[in-house]
């Protein structure tokens, strides 16, 4: 797909912003990441494309504003760059977070929503393993058990089974 750019004079192609990608959610974001704008405006109120400009902003450690708008009138608006400065301990741990908690390509646990896992984050548990090539299968589940097991109020349990019994 090949993104066009329209300037007040014409209209050009943008072959630096083609993308293959099937997600509209992860296009946005490359789009945004790769249009080199002084300021952007993503008009979207998908949770998926919000966790994604958080965790994108951080990691490539954008400093230009970006705001995130509903397409529906009388919603504010978000400032990414706001949000993720505010919750910069939390932002990188958001997307495994997120999909824990429900996702377009995740299923969700039962009875665990945004609210608990963002309050797990800020209580300091920890998510950082998950997506880290560098991570052992092993430090993933101890990470991810410890996670989910204290989303259920059994942060000791040493295994889903035990925080279930």
């Amino acid at each position: 797909m090949c993104t066009w750019c329209l300037t007040a004079t014409m209209v050009k192609p943008r072959h630096d912003l083609e993308t293959h990608h099937e997600e509209a959610d992860n296009i946005i974001v490359q789009q945004v990441l790769k249009c080199g704008a002084k300021a952007v405006s993503v008009i979207s109120d998908d949770t998926d494309v919000f966790i994604l400009l958080l965790h994108y902003y951080q990691k490539a450690n954008l400093a230009i504003p970006i705001t995130m708008e509903s397409p529906s009138q009388g919603r504010v608006a978000i400032d990414i760059k706001g949000t993720v400065k505010k919750h910069a301990k939390i932002v990188k741990e958001l997307l495994p977070a997120h999909a824990i908690s429900g996702c377009d390509t995740v299923g969700a646990y039962h009875g665990i929503g945004k609210g608990t896992v963002v309050k797990m984050l800020k209580a300091g548990h920890k998510l950082s393993a998950i997506g880290d090539v560098d991570s052992s299968h092993d430090e993933v589940m101890r990470q991810a058990t410890k996670f989910i097991s204290a989303c259920y109020g059994y942060p000791n349990s040493k295994s889903l089974s035990e925080a279930r019994i």
